[in-house]
């Protein structure tokens, strides 16, 4: 019963997720954080924060542990810009803050789809885990 008498305060409280404008085009950080620019197949750069999509791992292209790792983040680097710059997306922030510092956890979805399980379905990410991803094998 509480629930429901408090369930019209929820719906006037809800936070939908927020419609990213498109006007900035987004392209891969050349070796350092820039703005708007894809530093992962995960992360990329927004106003000055770093976007870490909350739904997946991917690998990293900077700290790469094989080639075959290197070339994986690459391409999922690659397909997040294109991802990006396909239209407007919507970020909603992650219930758990991000374990790293000056990141924001979100997930980024188009069409209520999320731009994470795209990269997944493409195999250029993974769902996230805590168990860690060992992408040279």
């Amino acid at each position: 019963l509480i629930l429901w008498q408090s369930f019209p305060y929820l719906l006037q409280h809800a936070q939908p997720p927020a419609q990213v404008d498109m006007s900035a085009r987004y392209h891969l950080c050349p070796t350092s954080f820039e703005e708007n620019c894809v530093l992962s197949g995960k992360r990329f750069v927004k106003d000055d924060v770093i976007i870490s999509l909350s739904d997946i791992t991917a690998p990293q292209i900077f700290a790469a542990s094989c080639p075959a790792e290197a070339q994986l983040a690459k391409r999922g680097a690659a397909r997040l810009v294109a991802l990006l710059n396909d239209g407007s997306f919507a970020m909603r922030a992650d219930e758990e803050p991000s374990p790293r510092p000056g990141h924001k956890s979100m997930l980024v979805t188009r069409d209520g789809k999320s731009l994470g399980l795209t990269l997944i379905k493409e195999g250029l990410a993974r769902p996230l885990s805590a168990e860690p991803v060992d992408w040279c094998s």
